[in-house]
């Protein structure tokens, strides 16, 4: 296997060989290494959770001095498992803002700087932000493809296009009404729906996904990735379902997986 690599200052080229290669680079990037060295641009599938946050306030705790135990770190995790079978979970995770920039906040104000700073000092031991993940699954409304650009230094970039059905969208909806209606029994009191772009969440997967028949652009169980027979996708291009959790440990386990299989 040759794999030819730029120097992203220089932009000298450098060729190394091995006997087998194992691709790690992440989702989007170890398709679209894959995509580039075929030098076509094919439509990709690909995962993403949906995101949404909510800022939430106890105004019983407003105006009062923060808890030192108070971090910026996530305090409490809920979950929604609404067939009981988990395989459909939804999280929302709760966090105070102790340690976060406070100039954040004063962007979601409608008012001037001056004003909104001193209302956000007095309700902040009040404040905790309340971020809503939901899993995510294969779907043809979710696609990459890569496209032709002499401005990047490899002579490509990625286009995305990730959209929610109507249905999908009231079950999110809906998800997100339980969360909050928890969140006023434990005091807090959701102030405004706040929606990052679709796709732009952290965790991605299925671009590679695993199958069960020799297709393009898939992987074998082992890793494999088809149409080849020395190179190898160790990272989440594989994975058919995306959950709302982070999924740091079965990344490690399946990267574990596939490279003891090879060596």
């Amino acid at each position: 296997v040759e794999v030819t690599c730029v120097h992203v200052e220089t932009h000298e080229k450098s060729t190394f060989r091995a006997r087998k290669l194992v691709l790690a680079a992440g989702a989007l990037s170890s398709a679209r290494i894959v995509l580039r060295s075929r030098n076509i641009s094919s439509e990709l599938s690909f995962l993403c959770n949906p995101y949404t946050y909510y800022p939430c306030l106890n105004p019983f705790m407003a105006g009062k001095k923060i808890m030192e135990n108070k971090t910026g770190l996530a305090q409490l995790s809920l979950f929604h498992d609404h067939n009981k079978e988990h395989a459909d979970v939804a999280m929302a995770s709760l966090y105070s803002y102790r340690s976060l920039f406070l100039f954040r906040l004063l962007n979601e104000i409608p008012l001037n700087y001056k004003d909104a700073k001193e209302i956000m000092r007095f309700l902040l031991s009040g404040i905790v932000i309340m971020g809503i993940h939901h899993p995510d699954k294969m779907n043809t409304n979710r696609f990459l493809r890569r496209k032709l650009n002499s401005d990047s230094i490899t002579g490509d970039v990625f286009e995305m296009e990730f959209n929610l059905a109507d249905d999908e969208k009231r079950k999110l909806f809906q998800r997100e009404k339980k969360f909050t209606s928890v969140m006023r029994k434990l005091g807090y009191w959701s102030l405004k729906r706040v929606q990052p772009e679709m796709g732009a969440s952290i965790h991605y997967a299925g671009t590679l996904p695993f199958g069960t028949r020799d297709n393009p652009f898939t992987l074998s169980k082992n890793g494999r990735l088809n149409g080849t027979k020395n190179i190898f996708v160790a990272d989440s291009s594989g994975f058919t379902y995306l959950p709302a959790k982070g999924l740091t440990f079965s990344l490690m386990a399946n990267a574990h997986r596939v490279t003891s299989e090879i060596f």
